[in-house]
């Protein structure tokens, strides 16, 4: 569930660390973003990256990879911050924001959505990865990269070579982020989807105006890691839950990569028998405020905290990271926040939940009964979309239980087949996958361990699927 900011992906960080400033904004780009409305998609800001740039990004990809990644940038790609309209988890309409990577080749391109990974930073929108003014005329003065103030993160820059490789990229920051205030609703399927769609909607909408000069298909490819993969399904879910009312979307291939889809069983016994060695505690606190956001089972998150903790909501401000975040947790497991009624009630509804997937007695709290409900692998994702379900086997982070509850359920519930057997439906380890040559196929013969370091065997797995589609 942790994005690629913690732990920072570490084969990553030579090349991000040198090449974290060498965009270079249009003589159109205005530094404040343009007022929208509810009614339009607006665009707020326009970065130019030269296909010299996407070059030199690659060449760290490659050296710090310790092998050649076979990623060949071919355009010069522009950047487009989006506002749009969508809807909070409230009911009301609200504005949310994305960015657009276009290549300059840029007639019918075909639009891979790329929804990002666990963050409790603003500063770690998409739409603030771009350079502003000031610090790129710093940069273009001294050369000095680390006195530019905004940098580039690691999924930013990877889906920035795809763009220059010829694909429309679409980001949204999630609620909570970009133009978006508050606290984020982590893991929270309905309003993950609906910010989705309606990005993907807004995307279109830009795309098909005649104030620019670039074009999509109808192919729409939906990507994404940790919360990212979760977002995924959650999103797929609704499309083919509710098909009616999206006719206009095409789906042309589902890649979840370490995807939390399991949040009632696979998560939840995560989340009750990690100790202090989990990676990630803020994990459970974040779930826990957004969920209270939402849902409103008690007048203040703390009444769900030991006295310790009763003020701990403060943290998740936007200033911190969740590795900061979980550092203020002073090596505790992150269960033992929780007031010792409430996590023994957690405990109880887990097991007669998973005996029958039945929960027969209701929770004081109420709050397993919605981790259930916002449970995403449990859906018919059909028979012909391509399905690729990229984990880690060995995920300490993100167990593979959820993608092999979600495998289990596409094929005994729904009409989804194996890949093996001739059908849609995969599950491949990308570490495994990459360093196999794309010969192993037998996910359970995965070693790599390390969640943020499986962002990098995600990317070029799903690129690498991407060539073989279309």
């Amino acid at each position: 569930m942790d994005k690629m900011r913690y732990p920072i992906l570490l084969v990553l960080m030579a090349f991000l660390s040198i090449y974290s400033g060498c965009g270079q904004l249009n003589e159109t780009t205005s530094d404040d973003r343009l007022n929208t409305t509810l009614q339009q998609v607006s665009m707020s800001k326009t970065v130019y990256y030269p296909k010299s740039y996407v070059d030199s990004v690659v060449t760290n990809i490659d050296a710090t990879a310790g092998a050649p990644t076979g990623i060949k940038p071919v355009y010069d790609v522009n950047q487009y911050n989006i506002t749009y309209p969508t809807t909070h988890y409230d009911g009301s309409t609200t504005v949310a924001s994305a960015i657009m990577l276009v290549p300059s080749q840029n007639i019918n391109c075909d639009m891979v959505v790329y929804l990002h990974g666990s963050t409790s930073l603003d500063s770690d929108a998409p739409s603030n990865t771009y350079l502003d003014i000031d610090s790129l005329r710093l940069y273009q003065q001294t050369g000095n990269v680390t006195d530019i103030d905004q940098k580039l993160n690691t999924e930013y820059a990877l889906y920035l070579t795809l763009a220059s490789e010829g694909k429309v990229i679409v980001i949204p920051d999630y609620l909570g982020f970009g133009i978006s205030s508050g606290l984020h609703p982590y893991m929270h399927s309905t309003t993950l989807a609906s910010v989705t769609i309606d990005a993907i909607r807004a995307a279109q909408s830009f795309a098909s105006s005649p104030t620019v000069a670039f074009s999509v298909s109808d192919r729409i490819i939906l990507q994404g890691y940790s919360e990212g993969g979760y977002a995924v399904m959650a999103t797929h879910k609704e499309l083919v839950t509710n098909a009616s009312s999206y006719t206009d979307l095409t789906i042309s291939a589902v890649m979840p990569g370490a995807p939390p889809c399991d949040l009632s069983d696979s998560m939840a016994n995560t989340m009750l028998t990690a100790d202090n060695t989990y990676p990630t505690p803020a994990f459970l606190p974040y779930l826990i405020y957004s969920y209270n956001m939402i849902y409103q089972f008690f007048g203040q998150a703390s009444q769900f905290m030991v006295d310790m903790y009763s003020n701990f909501e403060s943290h998740f401000d936007g200033s911190k990271s969740l590795g900061d975040i979980s550092a203020l947790l002073n090596n505790s497991a992150a269960i033992d926040m929780i007031k010792p009624s409430i996590k023994s009630s957690i405990q109880s509804a887990r097991i007669d939940y998973i005996a029958d997937n039945k929960l027969d007695t209701p929770t004081a709290s109420g709050f397993y009964e919605k981790v259930i409900e916002n449970d995403v692998y449990n859906y018919d994702p059909g028979n012909t979309v391509p399905y690729y379900l990229i984990h880690l086997n060995q995920d300490s982070t993100v167990p593979i239980s959820n993608s092999i509850k979600a495998v289990g359920y596409m094929t005994q519930f729904g009409s989804a087949q194996l890949g093996t057997s001739g059908g849609n439906l995969f599950l491949l380890d990308p570490h495994l996958y990459v360093t196999s040559g794309g010969t192993d196929l037998n996910y359970a013969n995965g070693t790599l361990t390390d969640h943020s370091a499986g962002f990098l065997y995600y990317y070029l797995v799903s690129r690498g699927i991407l060539a073989q589609l279309f």
